[in-house]
């Protein structure tokens, strides 16, 4: 999801036990992402034409809304950030983005703001990727 970085949304296992207390306050520092069994993404976009290009045939812009999350019904208990699906739970971003179909493939660039991230969830604010993703 744009304005977060990958594998950052959704649940999250710790690298040692919670029981131990020396480790309490460095398994929030680096938990690792283990994925969920829901997946809940949504995406909005406004496409409009760059003023200052003559020939827009390869050049695509738009403003934009995305929603998401990754949920676990399974949720264990050294698990950090992991939820049941729950639309309080979704996070959200908007921002701006453009495409240029390039001779190598599409390449995109976004600027996005996230609207309500957590303490676990890792933001970014620029995202750039070449090629489409299946």
């Amino acid at each position: 999801m744009r304005g977060f970085k990958r594998n950052t949304l959704g649940p999250q296992d710790t690298p040692c036990n919670l029981v131990d207390p020396p480790c309490v306050t460095r398994y929030i520092d680096d938990p690792d992402p283990i994925g969920g069994n829901v997946k809940v993404e949504l995406g909005a976009e406004v496409i409009f034409p760059l003023p200052f290009l003559k020939d827009q045939r390869s050049v695509q812009s738009s403003l934009f809304l995305d929603a998401g999350n990754i949920f676990n019904t399974k949720c264990g208990e050294t698990q950090v950030n992991c939820f049941k699906p729950d639309a309080g739970e979704l996070r959200y971003a908007f921002g701006v983005g453009a495409t240029w179909l390039s001779g190598f493939g599409p390449i995109t660039f976004s600027v996005a703001k996230p609207l309500n991230s957590n303490d676990f969830d890792k933001t970014e604010v620029f995202q750039f990727s070449l090629g489409n993703q299946f």
